[in-house]
């Protein structure tokens, strides 16, 4: 809405949700993965004058649950995940109370000079969250070990971004990009040998530097170059005691990593309904150090680097009525970064490296009018993935030693080798200012694996979400229900060294949404 005629506005909304638990605590009887959250956005944009714009963005956000309510499996003893689902879902036994509450806050000022044929953009950003959990990190009615932990995270980001605002045929873009975040997590493990404190503090600083132009060497093709340089230095100080005072570890650990990105792409649009493209670029994840580990050797990791080989084509037949697209694409990683179990003593998680891996796999879309009113949206996926070289170092549970296992010819985790969406919406008018719509979604994935051995795993499954309303001018009602036909499945899930744990997915959910617009 205006404030100052044409030259200041405000932009606010709202939301709050609130959802009861749907797994069974069987050790108290309550239930778990409730959730509570509201927020609050707001943004004021200022016309300064024709080439100026500010705007100022506030948004705070607030979350409680009871999170993490996972179950252990054990393969090896032939109790698996899905086993699981089939006897006993939506249930697990914890002899603690766990919670996740979460409070958000960001701020960030946009300024726009536009000087003809290039426009200045400066956006600064701070953002702000306090968060406390409380895990039963067993996962099991014993009291074998819970954490508690205060997490203060602070992050502020600086960008100046030049860019041309004109069509023409070479455009350009170039930007330098600074952040520095602070994480500070205290902690308390209690188990029944011991009480540990723990303090952690992580910082993060670095500086990003890219550019990109755009060329048309005619009507059809064009080209496109890009380079970004990254910077990244990262800290970790772990202090930690347990017991007395008397047993004390604590490392510090500095990391830097510095990359050169390049990007080449080339797109055609070879007839007004034809549009062909393909592309090369490097990609680059920092390395990082890991402080919840119990020793210093665990605690760096690399930095992962990829080559993302792209192509594809776009169409439009029939007059518009369908769309046929497909793409293909070949990645190759190096020190590919997991999230993985480096201390099963202590149930610790953290990022490790995959040395070498591959991916690729097609893409085909698909959108369609079959009749008036009535469309439908395809899209499917084949993703083929191995383990090239991975090599890790594991505790045998039967001896207590440790063994070399090679996990080379594996999957890479949470990587389905097939999976698809396919859509249908029907609208129907009813009266000139009222319409009937509908619409089906079927979403299926197959098999995955939790783990880079291969062995916790979660069965193909397919979700089905449905909606029924009607909607006018100024008034929208839709009756929705998501998981239709009760599928049960894992969300989430990992394990390595005989232990296994995975997250409940949801269940059937349904609910109306009531729209006004004025």
């Amino acid at each position: 809405m205006p404030l100052a005629g044409d030259k200041l506005f405000l932009r606010a909304s709202g939301n709050y949700s609130k959802r009861d638990g749907f797994v069974r605590n069987e050790f108290n009887g309550e239930d778990l993965q409730n959730l509570e959250a509201i927020e609050g956005n707001f943004r004021l944009k200022y016309f300064a004058s024709d080439r100026l714009t500010f705007s100022l963005l506030y948004s705070v956000q607030y979350r409680e649950s009871d999170a993490f309510a996972q179950v252990l499996a054990s393969p090896e003893n032939g109790i698996t995940f899905q086993d699981i689902l089939r006897e006993n879902p939506y249930s697990v036994s914890y002899n603690e109370d766990i919670v996740k509450r979460a409070k958000t806050s960001n701020v960030a000022l946009n300024t726009t000079v536009d000087f003809g044929q290039v426009s200045l953009t400066s956006v600064t950003a701070l953002q702000t969250t306090d968060r406390f959990r409380r895990d039963d990190f067993d996962f099991s009615p014993d009291p074998v070990q819970v954490f508690n932990t205060d997490i203060d995270l602070f992050n502020f980001t600086q960008e100046f971004r030049l860019a041309s605002t004109r069509t023409a045929a070479l455009s350009r873009t170039t930007a330098v990009f600074l952040f520095s975040t602070e994480e500070t997590d205290d902690g308390t493990q209690a188990a029944p040998q011991a009480t540990t404190l723990e303090k952690n503090e992580t910082t993060r600083s670095g500086l990003d530097v890219f550019g990109q132009l755009s060329y048309a060497l005619n009507s059809k093709l064009k080209v496109t170059a890009g380079l970004r340089l990254d910077y990244e230095n990262v800290e970790g100080e772990v202090d930690r005691s347990t017991g007395d005072i008397d047993q004390q570890e604590s490392f510090r650990e500095e990391a830097d990593s510095t990359a050169i990105s390049p990007k080449l792409a080339l797109s055609s649009q070879l007839k007004p309904d034809i549009f062909l493209f393909a592309n090369v670029a490097r990609g680059y994840r920092s390395g990082g150090v890991n402080t919840i580990v119990s020793n210093a050797e665990d605690a760096l990791f690399d930095p992962e680097i990829t080559w993302n080989y792209e192509a594809g084509i776009k169409t439009t037949l029939l007059k518009n009525r369908l769309k046929l697209n497909l793409t293909g694409f070949w990645i190759n990683y190096t020190d590919q970064q997991i999230l993985n179990i480096l201390d099963i003593s202590q149930f610790l998680a953290g990022t490790e490296n995959i040395g070498k891996s591959r991916s690729f796999g097609l893409e085909p879309e698909t959108q369609a009018l079959i009749t008036q009113g009535l469309s439908v949206n395809l899209n499917a996926g084949y993703l083929h993935t191995e383990i090239l070289d991975y090599t890790v170092s594991r505790v045998d549970l039967a001896t207590f030693q440790e063994v070399e296992i090679d996990e080379s010819g594996n999957e890479l985790p949470v990587s389905p080798e097939f999976n698809g969406n396919v859509n249908l919406n029907y609208i129907l008018p009813i009266t000139p200012k009222l319409n009937l719509e509908a619409s089906l979604d079927y979403t299926y994935q197959s098999e995955i694996f939790w783990d880079p051995s291969n062995i916790n795993t979660q069965d193909a499954y397919g979700l089905l979400n449905a909606r029924l309303g009607v909607t006018s001018k100024n008034i929208d009602v839709f009756f929705w229900s998501k998981n239709l036909i009760d599928e049960e499945y894992f969300v989430y899930g990992f394990g390595t060294n005989g232990f296994n744990a995975a997250t409940y997915g949801l269940p059937r959910t349904y609910g109306v949404i009531l729209t006004g617009k004025f």
